[in-house]
């Protein structure tokens, strides 16, 4: 069971693609693909409700009803803000920097 544990933790990803987001998630099994027009909300905070961040986490909605974050990604602060910027210009859809995020949205 560890084993399984670490294989699927190592096998998560978010690709931002010309024409596609497509996530495998922190605990997932398989990739899930989204349009950039499915985007519904891009939001961004330096703080969890339960915790202060040293860098933003960002949370996408999209509209059918799936939602990623980026609270257990470990890329450099710069390049996920660059992505992020990134996918809300080819979705059009705005970051919306909000003073506090919750626990369920990531």
């Amino acid at each position: 069971l560890t084993l399984l544990a670490v294989v699927l933790m190592l096998d998560s990803y978010m690709l931002a693609r010309s024409d596609e987001i497509v996530i495998n998630g922190f605990w997932g099994i398989g990739e899930r693909r989204y349009s950039y027009s499915d985007v519904s909300s891009i939001r961004s905070s330096m703080k969890l409700e339960t915790a202060e961040w040293k860098r933003p986490l960002y949370v996408i909605d999209f509209k059918k009803g799936g939602r990623w974050s980026t609270r257990w990604e470990d890329r450099d602060p710069k390049e996920l803000e660059d992505i992020m910027n990134y996918i809300s210009q080819q979705s059009r859809v705005p970051i919306d920097r909000v003073p506090v995020l919750h626990n369920s949205d990531v």
